[in-house]
């Protein structure tokens, strides 16, 4: 809808036609399908953009990526998988990024771009992985209690936002719940204009944390954006789209693709 004014200057904030507003794009959306890649994670941002927004999004092969005309998109997103890494694909998809492309990664798939050089990032190692040790006997049936444990089956979880960061735009508080179901755990960029979400310091709200957690989630950030030359890189450590009724971080993954086009290179930059 087109309203029109009858004046250009507001009663309050900036008036319009300043320099101060920024000139936005329309997301032009790829997300990756295919061999290897989470097909429910894929069907909840597929959803979201699909049926709630009436969005056109070129679902594609993660294989065929080196393969696909970029040029047609300015946002892709990842979401946990395991993608394949040799040089054509990579290679394309960082010279796409560096002319300006934004790149939005969730949960594994933020350590697959950080591997890849498409990102900076370093992540908190934990232990909790480590195969069970005890020297006492226990019941053959009881084992998958035991690994089941050192999981993160889904719990809720505090985060601490940026308001003032394009990623949290419109959000009205400071905290947000946030689902999460993996133990990838990320450390704060060195730049400090480059960690808009980080989870508090007692960030479990509802659910079960194993202990091996505690400490590596603590202050670990949650999202991520890392400038590569003219793009960036948002990487989000959860999927923000859980089940497509998780809306307060569906919100923040739509503004990723919106209004990541629009974050400044300078408070990107790794630093590092």
């Amino acid at each position: 809808h087109i309203y029109a004014l009858s004046t250009g200057l507001s009663a309050s904030g900036i008036d319009l036609g300043s320099s101060s507003f920024e000139s936005l794009q329309l997301p032009k959306v790829m997300l990756l399908v295919g061999s290897g890649v989470s097909s429910t994670d894929a069907g909840q941002a597929w959803h979201l953009l699909d049926q709630r927004f009436d969005m056109e999004v070129s679902l594609v092969e993660a294989s065929r990526l080196g393969r696909t005309d970029l040029g047609r998109y300015n946002v892709i997103v990842l979401v946990s998988g395991s993608y394949p890494a040799d040089s054509a694909n990579v290679a394309s998809l960082r010279q796409w990024v560096e002319n300006g492309g934004t790149l939005v990664t969730m949960e594994n798939a933020c350590e697959w771009a950080v591997g890849n050089r498409l990102a900076t990032g370093k992540f908190r190692r934990t232990d909790a992985s480590r195969r069970d040790t005890v020297t006492s006997r226990r019941a053959y049936a009881d084992e998958w209690k035991y690994s089941g444990a050192r999981r993160m089956p889904g719990a809720i979880f505090e985060l601490s936002i940026d308001r003032t960061h394009p990623v949290f735009y419109g959000f009205d508080g400071d905290k947000l719940s946030i689902f999460r179901g993996t133990t990838i755990f990320m450390e704060p960029s060195a730049n400090p204009y480059a960690t808009p979400a980080v989870y508090t310091q007692q960030p479990l709200l509802s659910g079960y944390l194993h202990p091996d957690f505690e400490k590596p989630i603590k202050n670990s950030a949650a999202v991520v954006v890392s400038g590569l030359r003219s793009g960036r890189t948002i990487l989000v450590t959860d999927d923000p789209n859980f089940r497509a009724f998780w809306y307060g971080t569906s919100k923040m993954f739509l503004n990723a693709l919106f209004f990541g086009q629009i974050i400044r290179s300078s408070s990107a930059r790794s630093g590092e």
